[in-house]
């Protein structure tokens, strides 16, 4: 399905690294193939277009009234983190997560989006308040390495992906895909958060 990016049509939708969808654009995806790992209100869908860096980007999406058919709604730090422009056309499909891309674990980097005024003090993050938002916030989803993510925790944080250890589900070990990892998605977040 070829589908037009459009701006997020709420801005507190910029937190939930979500994408969203013409109601029947969503139906039309969910219907060619639901998706495993996200919630009955999402489906993962495959964007990518010429061009694309990461060769092609996973998101959940979900259903937004107030998206245009024919578009596909991203925010701001999913648009700069794909170098992708409003209006340009997009293939969309719906994704299924491989059984072996269970994520164990992940490397954030975490960084204010506004940073301090001069002089102004930065703030300690809480790191077990984050660690229940991260999970809360993006179970189901599929994450990449280099992948910038919205988080509010009393400031707006940006976490940046910076390694994903993938669940080795056939033997109960972990192995790493961090450092010299392909770039593309990557791995999926536990539908129950776990890590």
């Amino acid at each position: 399905m070829e589908l037009a990016v459009s701006k997020q049509t709420n801005s507190d939708l910029a937190f939930t690294n979500l994408v969203y969808l013409a109601p029947g654009d969503f139906d039309a995806l969910k219907a060619k193939g639901p998706s495993a790992g996200a919630s009955p209100d999402q489906i993962l869908v495959e964007l990518y277009w010429p061009g694309c860096q990461r060769g092609s980007c996973v998101y959940a999406a979900a259903a937004d009234t107030q998206v245009e058919p024919g578009k596909v709604a991203l925010n701001g730090t999913q648009r700069d983190d794909v170098f992708v422009s409003l209006d340009k056309a997009v293939q969309a499909h719906p994704y299924r997560v491989a059984a072996t891309a269970a994520i164990a674990s992940i490397t954030l980097s975490v960084d204010l989006r506004q940073k301090p005024a001069d002089g102004a003090s930065f703030f300690d993050v809480e790191l077990e308040k984050l660690e229940k938002n991260v999970a809360k916030m993006f179970k189901g989803q599929v994450l990449a390495l280099g992948q910038k993510l919205l988080l509010k925790q009393r400031k707006t944080l940006v976490l940046s992906v910076k390694t994903i250890d993938l669940a080795d589900l056939d033997l109960g070990k972990d192995h790493a895909s961090g450092a010299g990892a392909n770039p593309s998605p990557a791995g999926a977040w536990g539908a129950d958060g776990a890590r």
